[in-house]
């Protein structure tokens, strides 16, 4: 098959139709070994990194082997139930199961001996009712679609005092159609109006401000406002691509090279000459301008920047990315161990157990539960959840609240003895698990505006009311994160300098001002306070590109729980739950799967030689058919696998799309692009039935 840059890429299968290897023009080899039974023994990265799995009798898995050596082991009841894991780092949870098969606690036991234990309630449907942990309670209610109605969090007393949990409940109202119409939390409100696709058209604030958006025909995005000043205007190409969007005094332009990848950017005065579609303007006088140079891996190469100049990337045979080196400031090595840890320098030994013993001049400590405690001069402190609720610094500290939903709603920073006053507060106000406003003790609220297509790529930032308001452009490279920011005017007031992993050098803009700019990697937030960047219901340090504690979700984000991406210019995580597809892992679209359906499907385009982009499914690593085939209502099910969609041409994406019915996010949503309808058809079809029960599927949107 033809891969970006239209390499050659060659695949061979084995006897079962199991792929065995996959070979590059470059000559490099990824290769797979399964049992007799063809059961998936072991994969083997181009960089000779190996992970193992073991199996017992009955073909269950019994040990999963990093490329350090380090094991993840697992046990099974008499029904072949997994009722225990242990990690590497010797942490392990036990998970106990009712006759029914559904999970009733999870009791994890830290390295140290200490016991955290979840109980969870459940309905005759399955239908998770309460959790309940040493230091909270959540409950959670339902309407007759099984959409959630009310999740409420109840602390107990040592929640209170030890970590000031307050109580919260998150409530969802819907139209009869289950279209979310309302979101009541702690912070205020949020209504939708929608149209017939269901795409919002009127949301209104917290504030009782109106944020419109209109659409064209096809559902696509041409114009957003707020409180009736004309935020931005999109024009689109024939396949619904985004090649221009008004910012104030600004007219940004993107182009597209023959592999659909993004080629170009440039922010242009309104009164400049015209841009026809596919001409690439000169940088002469543009605010802002990229240039991006693929390889034939389908990673970038370099980015020719008008205000950093030229940054080349280089990666591994695998994709890790390995350097940065740009006309500003130091170039930048990675190095890794087998198991994906990043390493100050090439001979730091394996981090065995996976926690990071520290980066450069700071060191690290754990507690038992393997999460930071102990960076800088800061000590972190955790709640049972898994949830940053305490940082001191020095002479200060800091406290985190969150609400029923583990959103974060509230920060605030103190002087440890100067009493109770806070030196500095905001709030957060989400839209599902966005961030929409924050308000910033003494500069007042601002809102996000976001790109229609790319959930969590910033378009622009409003603050003030009335004659007040100012309107902020953002933009942002390749991967959704903001590099500039522009006033109204076109006036250039932030200019950052972000390294490979998202830390940001300094403030390149030289506006002589200090401008509040917070958003790092997609869904990341910088919190000033500590350096980390808070990431949903996770923290990242960007020194050292990982996560600082255990992935909530486990195995099922991948095998390092501390993990972000190999290579984050390609890879993105909003969530702080990190997923990366295998070859084996399988994809569900429901319905028929017949190519007028992907042809027609929501949100679906295609290219002049009928190349679709757009296409909806379900995918997440090691997913069986009856998990990812809940949200459907379809009584079939189409199957393929990633392997396949690859060697068809195809490319897929987890891409955390946000749930329009319900405000949620979808977490296993998954992008399909590169198919013909023809090609896709072939492979979801024949379909299957649905596994679910018909009273347990989701609501049926698009697909």
């Amino acid at each position: 098959m033809n891969s970006p840059g239209k390499q050659q890429d060659r695949y061979t299968w084995n006897a079962l139709g199991l792929m065995s290897s996959h070979r590059r023009i470059t000559g490099s080899v990824e290769s797979w070994r399964y049992t007799p039974r063809g059961l998936l023994a072991a994969h083997t990265d181009e960089e000779k990194r190996e992970t193992r799995w073991q199996y017992t009798p009955e073909g269950r898995v019994a040990a999963l082997t990093n490329g350090n050596g380090a094991q993840y082991r697992f046990s099974h009841d008499a029904d072949g139930r997994l009722v225990r894991e242990v990690r590497p780092d010797g942490l392990s949870c036990t998970f106990i199961l009712d006759d029914s098969g559904y999970l009733t606690a999870i009791q994890t036991t830290g390295t140290q001996g200490g016991v955290r234990r979840e109980t969870q309630q459940r309905d005759a449907l399955g239908r998770l009712l309460r959790t309940e942990n040493e230091h909270g309670q959540r409950t959670f209610s339902y309407n007759r679609l099984d959409q959630i109605t009310a999740v409420t969090l109840t602390p107990t007393e040592a929640g209170q005092q030890q970590h000031r949990m307050q109580a919260d409940t998150v409530r969802f109202e819907y139209d009869r159609s289950g279209w979310l119409t309302a979101e009541h939390a702690g912070n205020g409100s949020i209504r939708y109006q929608r149209d017939a696709l269901g795409n919002p058209t009127d949301i209104t604030l917290p504030d009782g401000q109106h944020l419109t958006h209109l659409y064209y025909g096809s559902g696509h995005l041409l114009q957003t406002a707020l409180d009736g000043l004309t935020v931005s205007e999109y024009e689109r190409d024939s396949l619904h691509r985004q090649i221009m969007r008004t910012q104030g005094q600004l007219a940004t332009y993107s182009g597209y090279d023959d592999d659909g990848l993004l080629s170009w950017q440039r922010s242009l005065a309104s009164g400049s000459a015209p841009v026809l579609p596919g001409q690439r303007p000169a940088r002469q006088g543009c605010v802002t301008s990229r240039d991006y140079y693929w390889n034939n891996h389908g990673e970038v190469g370099t980015i020719d920047d008008g205000l950093r100049g030229s940054v080349v990337y280089s990666y591994d045979r695998s994709g890790y990315l390995t350097g940065r080196s740009g006309q500003m400031y130091d170039h930048d090595r990675y190095y890794y161990d087998k198991a994906g840890n990043l390493l100050d320098n090439e001979g730091q030994g394996a981090v065995m157990n996976n926690r990071l013993p520290g980066c450069g001049r700071d060191r690290y400590g754990y507690n038992e539960w393997g999460e930071l405690t102990t960076r800088r001069d800061q000590q972190l402190e955790w709640n049972a959840q898994g949830q940053l609720t305490r940082v001191i610094s020095g002479n200060t500290e800091t406290h985190y609240g969150y609400d029923a939903l583990g959103r974060r709603t509230r920060k605030a920073t103190y002087g440890r003895h100067t009493g109770h006053t806070a030196r500095s507060r905001t709030d957060f106000v989400w839209e599902g698990f966005r961030l929409l406003q924050e308000n910033v003790q003494q500069q007042g609220w601002r809102t996000y505006l976001y790109d229609a297509e790319q959930p969590y790529t910033p378009v622009a930032s409003v603050t003030g009311r009335g004659e007040s308001r100012q309107v902020w452009y953002y933009h942002t490279d390749v991967t959704g994160t903001p590099q500039e920011v522009t006033a109204a005017d076109g006036t250039l007031v932030w200019a950052g300098y972000i390294r490979g992993f998202g830390e940001n050098a300094a403030d390149i803009s030289n506006s002589g001002a200090y401008f509040h700019q917070p958003l790092r990697l997609p869904g990341q937030y910088f919190d000033d306070e500590t350096g980390l960047h808070y990431n949903l219901f996770r923290y990242y340090a960007p020194e050292c590109g990982r996560f600082v504690s255990q992935d909530p979700i486990g195995l099922a984000g991948g095998i390092n729980l501390y993990s972000y991406a190999p290579n984050p210019i390609k890879w993105m995580d909003p969530l702080g739950l990190h997923d990366i597809l295998a070859d084996t892992d399988i994809v569900c679209r429901g319905g028929a799967c017949s190519a007028d359906s992907f042809k027609n499907g929501s949100g679906v385009a295609a290219d002049a030689n009928g190349k679709l982009s757009g296409i909806s499914t379900q995918a997440k690593p090691n997913a069986g058919l009856e998990t990812l085939s809940q949200p459907f209502k379809h009584n079939q099910i189409g199957v393929a696998t990633v392997a396949d969609i690859e060697k068809a041409g195809g490319t897929i994406t987890l891409d955390g799309k946000l749930n329009s019915s319900n405000g949620s996010m979808m977490m296993n949503h998954a992008t399909v692009d590169g198919l013909t309808a023809e090609q896709a058809e072939k492979l979801f079809c024949p379909t299957q039935p649905n596994p679910v029960p018909v009273e347990q599927r989701g609501p049926k949107r698009g697909c």
